[in-house]
């Protein structure tokens, strides 16, 4: 009985060592592990681009996961080792148990060297755990003091860098904002340069057609005239008609009877004339009025070109002023990105830059079209000014020489009469 409980506490002296050196040379192996995931961090901290709070934050939980498991493990081991130690410390009491019941000198003494030394190593043991527990938990301690420290700086050099971002956008928006500024102030002094060049080709226009008005109105006066002073000899050579037709008698009612034939033939050319005047007044109208119309046509057709143009130009100034304040922000990146990011980021801004050269040519060409339509468009309303103005006196003319044809077709009318009796 006392061989076998000899044996069975050899065996399991024999298993804790064993147990004892694999765990040694597992935390051995944990250790360069943990040495070599904390160096891949570190080197991923310098080559991968940590400017997001994505980036940071896995950074941060992958460090504290590497810390965490290389304690836990170290902890688990030192637990291990305590076990190990107080099962030495059960099997050297049983030993001396076994010593003090046994009989056999020599087997009293085996049983008593085994319990000096099972209780010597246990308490070896147990020294060895107690120190390399404190040792593990100021080593956790300090490494997560540094994580904490580089957590604390990575975040404020963030907040400096977000800081500067921003103060770099402010002023990028202060640029942007001076530039359209600009742009619309030159806008406003060319449409109102435009709009005195209008005023003034509409004044000057408005004195030729002032001055062209006075002289048809000089010459419809004088038509007028001409017509009175016809009626009044018409109506005087009447009236001494019928009195020397009164004093002659029958020969002299011959003679009025001719003249009062000729002054009608004479009033028929007068009305065939004043007829071919109108029809010649009548041909300007149509001409007027048909050039109003193709006026108008051209001033809504170059109406809706500037607002559409214009609206382009919006447009386009809207993109390029977005890429600009795009590539100074890509510019500022630029500065604070990993070497390895530098050549996307450059190829990017060097894109944007052609994309802004290429979006100031379209809006500088779209300017001139513009300028052109602006100029057609002007023409196109003073002509029609001018033709409105030519019309509505070429009515007016109308109207009166209908008025002097039925004034000379009554006076033909009342003429064949008095000849017929």
């Amino acid at each position: 009985m006392s061989e076998i409980e000899a044996k069975t506490l050899i065996e399991q002296v024999e298993q804790a060592e064993t147990i004892e050196k694999t765990y040694t040379e597992t935390i051995k192996e944990q250790d360069t592990s943990a040495d070599v995931v904390s160096a891949s961090c570190d080197i991923c901290n310098h080559e991968c681009s940590a400017d997001t709070e994505k980036t940071l934050s896995t950074e941060i939980s992958k460090r504290k996961t590497v810390i965490t498991q290389k304690f836990t493990k170290l902890k688990e081991i030192n637990k291990n080792k305590q076990t190990i130690a107080e099962q030495k410390k059960v099997q050297g009491e049983a030993s001396c148990a076994q010593a003090q019941k046994s009989k056999n000198p020599a087997e009293k003494k085996k049983y008593l060297q085994m319990c000096t030394d099972l209780k010597i190593e246990a308490s070896k043991i147990i020294t060895e755990v107690t120190i390399e527990r404190s040792t593990i938990e100021e080593q956790q301690r300090q490494e997560e003091h540094i994580l904490q420290e580089e957590t604390e700086s990575i975040i404020t050099q963030k907040e400096t860098k977000n800081v500067d971002t921003q103060k770099i956008q402010e002023i990028n928006k202060s640029k942007l904002i001076e530039s359209q500024a600009t742009r619309i102030t030159k806008e406003t002094e060319e449409q109102i340069s435009v709009i005195k060049q209008k005023v003034q080709t509409e004044r000057y226009e408005q004195q030729v057609i002032t001055s062209q008005t006075t002289v048809m109105e000089k010459q419809v006066t004088n038509i007028q005239q001409q017509i009175e002073q016809t009626e009044q000899t018409i109506i005087r050579e009447i009236q001494e008609e019928k009195e020397e037709s009164d004093d002659a008698g029958e020969e002299v009612d011959e003679a009025g009877l001719e003249s009062e034939e000729e002054l009608t033939k004479v009033i028929e050319e007068k009305k065939t004339d004043l007829e071919e005047k109108k029809t010649s007044v009548t041909t300007s109208v149509e001409t007027y009025t048909s050039k109003t119309t193709e006026l108008e046509s051209t001033i809504e057709t170059t109406t809706k070109k500037m607002t559409e143009i214009k609206e382009k130009i919006d447009k386009k100034t809207t993109e390029t002023n977005t890429l600009v304040s795009t590539r100074e922000e890509l510019k500022t990146q630029l500065k604070v990105v990993a070497v390895s990011e530098k050549s996307k980021i450059q190829e990017s801004i060097d894109k944007i830059t052609t994309d802004i050269t290429s979006y100031k040519k379209e809006t500088e060409t779209m300017t001139s079209e513009r300028e052109e339509i602006v100029i057609e468009e002007t023409t196109a309303r003073t002509e029609l000014t001018f033709t409105s103005q030519s019309l509505k006196q070429a009515t007016i003319e109308k109207e009166k020489i209908e008025e002097q044809i039925t004034v000379t077709q009554v006076v033909i009318d009342s003429k064949k009469e008095e000849t017929t009796e």
